[in-house]
């Protein structure tokens, strides 16, 4: 989609087609960091983005069987490049 915004806004006619008719999550989840959110910005797709998605302020990182190995305070790693968010 962020390519076809982008061709979209050279002039190209883009027709961009899904297989189903209705949106169902599928399971999975989408996790956006701070330089992807910038780059949204670039192609002007920021304000959807921080619209639909929810702000995720820290990350836990866990091994394998579940002990925490560590804690990030998104905010902090990110600074002003943009948000974390997650759909």
């Amino acid at each position: 989609m962020a390519v076809a915004r982008i061709l979209s806004s050279k002039g190209f006619s883009i027709t961009l087609v899904e297989k189903t008719n209705e949106w169902r999550p599928a399971g999975g989840g989408i996790y956006i960091p701070g330089n992807g959110v910038a780059a949204l910005e670039t192609i002007g797709l920021g304000r959807q983005a921080r619209e639909k998605g929810c702000v995720i302020g820290r990350r836990h990182i866990l091994s394998e069987s579940g002990k925490p190995l560590m804690r990030l305070d998104l905010e902090k790693v990110w600074g002003n490049r943009g948000p974390v968010l997650a759909y």
